[in-house]
């Protein structure tokens, strides 16, 4: 909010660990690590959403065989409960007797992380959209 009223909307891009993906056959994660450099460093969960924070993810290729454009855009924001700290997603990619499976039920579920001896405790249906 601006002192006289109305808004103000900040963007910043997020370093990712893989800026782009050749192709991806089987699935992908997009991976930000939250370091020195980040300007999620040090925020809370209440920092976000006193912020109103949003997260905005764009994707944008190609489909294979037709070169058809192919985009996706998806937004999470801390104030609808979206963004989860201490937390990673499940991992939906199985392998299982040499062939490699999606498991699309898993994929909004998260793990929460336990800070204190640093494992994952799976939490059920959550993370997001």
């Amino acid at each position: 909010q601006l002192e006289k009223g109305g808004s103000f909307f900040k963007n910043d891009n997020l370093e990712l660990m893989r800026q782009e993906a050749n192709r991806s056959r089987v699935g992908g994660t997009v991976v930000h690590f939250i370091d020195e450099d980040s300007p999620l460093f040090g925020q809370t969960e209440e920092d976000l959403k006193a912020t109103s924070a949003t997260f905005q993810l764009g994707i944008f290729g190609s489909e294979r065989s037709s070169m058809a454009p192919a985009v996706f855009i998806h937004d999470w924001e801390a104030k609808q409960g979206d963004i989860k700290h201490n937390a990673k997603y499940v991992d939906t990619i199985l392998r299982e007797a040499g062939t490699v499976k999606i498991d699309h039920a898993r994929l909004h579920q998260v793990e929460m992380l336990d800070t204190t001896t640093a494992t994952a405790k799976t939490e059920g249906e959550g993370g997001g959209d």
